[in-house]
């Protein structure tokens, strides 16, 4: 291998797993940082017999110790749409130095280089008690797969419950490692209460992939609706909403599903006669999900479960999450009738009624009970045409949702004065609080911040997953008379990427007791969340892991300096004491100190290059 002046070439063995009896072939490839393409010889000094544009590589995914993997776009010509193709290298040394070239050229950056799968290369055995059960018996496996089981683990450090799921990658191809990749880096990047939080993952030396999930012991819609046979229309209008703010939440950051069904909502919490119709339901099962650029990149891949699967999809064209929105329409036409929109004895005949064209049929005996406005909603869900059917926004304010809604009573935004005397107080915090209180926020129980995560919803009066400026300052109006330069300084402090909305965990964090950040067991918890190395010490490289594209040299800095501050010390590392030190001291005071002597410092400085300036050039004879 060689590489001078932005060029990358040398000899890789190439195999396609997806096709049949390919053999893998030795190929010379060269990567030129002036070309936008990655060319491909038989042997040096011959003619380049193909070449893929880097625009149709989807990604690059680290595989065992020497060999990358290249995924293709779905909308790729030059190769089979949607194929992977496996490249092994001399070495390890190689392979990380072929995969930093791709990723910059790719995507710009090689934020994505966080060892293979984004995962920690600890035993999940370390924090996590894994066995099946008291009797090694079943009694904690929640489910099986085609890839592996999902069990009820339990965190060592205060016995929290997590699932757990495994997937070996030993003997597994390259499309399926890649596709755990996308799930992994889209359940990473959500933040939504109804859709399932990824907490962690593990990579063990036999190649096996842990991922730490929201434990979930309400079991499967589909399961409740087996009970019941159908559910009331009010009932299935408030399961409804909630998806609808899942997939609208998904769609806005270009994310579709495309495996909606009724075995892929969970309920959070067992069926209880005090709460018969328990609305708490979340999303999982990402392994088929997409994120797209934008509404016009086509699709082509036919996946699904059949019941559920659009005629668009089907018919291998398709974009967007128009897809999910004609899958929400079957769970609600199911909800609503106990049966399907269409039926057969095969999948097959299931294709071809949904491909057919022809309506789903209404009985009476089924349908009679059923307001117009319910029936008028499913059937725009349930619309052959694409450009007419409704999106989860739009769905969102259809009549039906929205008179719902209004016969819900408990929907008021209502904010205690405690909750307003929190989000002051975080909004003075420094940045490593403010960090730290988000890293708790995201691994809470849900059931410890159920009554914030409502509040939260209630706020975001358009469903779309975020809270915008406007959303706050007119719920803190609403509750009180704070002003609306103090609600700025409060958004802003809880808007962490600088987005102009808030998620979820920011606005909990927020909104959080205090007592949380006094909480040793918590804030170890927390502590070795940042210590992505597991050294014992927090440093400038795990708060850049932690920040991802948003560390900046400037913004480490500052963190760093008011940590110093704050425990008057010089470390640049932060010990386990120092950080419970840290967060247990109320430094605000000192480091609003600390930067307002800097100011005066920097005004003087710039007071003395001006008269130095002037001095110089009117000099005193």
């Amino acid at each position: 291998m060689a590489e001078s002046s932005g060029l990358l070439k040398g000899y890789l063995r190439k195999s396609r797993f997806d096709a049949k009896h390919a053999k893998p072939r030795t190929r010379f490839v060269v990567l030129d940082s002036k070309r936008e393409e990655l060319c491909f010889h038989e042997k040096e000094g011959k003619h380049c017999y193909k070449k893929i544009p880097f625009e149709e590589i989807e990604r690059v995914v680290e595989f065992e110790e020497k060999s990358f993997i290249l995924t293709m776009r779905e909308v790729a010509t030059s190769e089979k749409s949607g194929s992977s193709q496996r490249f092994d290298c001399a070495d390890e040394k190689e392979r990380n130095e072929w995969i930093k070239a791709l990723e910059l050229k790719i995507n710009g950056d090689t934020s994505g280089l966080v060892l293979t799968l984004s995962a920690q290369r600890t035993s999940i055995h370390s924090k996590y008690d894994c066995s099946v059960g008291p009797a090694r018996g079943r009694c904690n496996i929640l489910g099986t797969g085609m890839s592996g089981d999902v069990r009820r683990i339990t965190r060592l450090s205060d016995g929290h419950a997590f699932a757990m799921k495994t997937v070996n990658l030993t003997g597994v191809n390259a499309y399926k490692v890649a596709s755990l990749r996308r799930e992994i880096d889209i359940l990473k990047s959500l933040d939504h209460p109804h859709i399932s939080r990824l907490h962690e993952t593990f990579i063990e030396q036999n190649l096996c992939v842990r991922l730490v999930m929201e434990l979930c012991e309400g079991g499967e819609l589909y399961a409740r609706l087996l009970k019941k046979k159908k559910f009331s229309e009010s009932y299935t209008c408030r399961l409804i909403t909630k998806m609808l703010k899942a997939l609208n939440y998904l769609h806005q950051n270009h994310i579709v599903h495309r495996d909606l069904k009724l075995e892929n909502w969970l309920f959070r919490h067992e069926e209880s006669k005090d709460v018969p119709e328990d609305d708490d339901i979340v999303l999982i099962d990402f392994g088929l999900s997409n994120k797209y650029k934008d509404e016009n990149e086509k699709m082509t891949k036919k996946v699904g479960t059949c019941y559920y699967v659009a005629p668009e999809v089907l018919n291998g064209s398709y974009s967007g999450g128009e897809c999910d929105m004609w899958s929400l329409g079957v769970i609600c036409f199911m909800l609503l009738s106990g049966k399907a929109p269409f039926d057969g004895r095969n999948d097959e005949e299931v294709r071809r009624a949904i491909l057919k064209g022809d309506p789903p049929k209404m009985p009476k005996s089924r349908w009679n009970r059923i307001s117009d406005e319910g029936k008028d909603f499913v059937m725009k869900l349930l619309e052959r045409d694409v450009c007419k059917r409704l999106t989860a926004e739009q769905a969102l304010k259809c009549e039906w949702i929205s008179s719902g809604l209004e016969r819900d009573d408990s929907i008021h935004a209502h904010l205690e004065d405690s909750i307003l005397s929190n989000l002051k107080q975080y909004s003075k915090y420094h940045e490593l609080k403010r960090l730290a209180m988000e890293v708790i926020a995201f691994s809470l129980d849900h059931d410890e911040i159920k009554d914030l995560t409502d509040l939260f919803e209630e706020i975001d009066q358009n469903g779309c997953g975020t809270i915008t400026f406007e959303d706050l300052f007119r719920t803190l109006r609403e509750n009180s008379n704070i002003s609306e330069d103090e609600v700025r300084t409060i958004f802003d402090a809880m808007d962490e990427g600088g987005m102009g909305r808030i998620h979820v965990s920011e606005f909990v964090a927020g909104a959080l007791q205090a007592k949380y950040h006094n909480d040793e067991t918590i804030l170890a918890q927390t502590f070795n969340r940042f210590d992505t190395d597991r050294n014992g010490k927090i440093t400038v490289d795990d708060l850049k892991h932690l920040l991802g594209n948003l560390a900046t040299e400037e913004r480490i800095e500052r963190i760093m300096r008011e940590f110093k501050t704050v425990n008057q010390c010089t470390d640049s590392e932060i010990t386990f004491d120092d950080f419970i030190k840290f967060m247990r001291t109320d430094g605000e005071k000192d480091v609003d100190a600390y930067n307002a002597r800097s100011k005066v410092r920097a005004n003087k400085n710039k007071k003395h290059k001006r008269v130095s300036s002037h001095r110089e050039s009117h000099p005193v004879v």
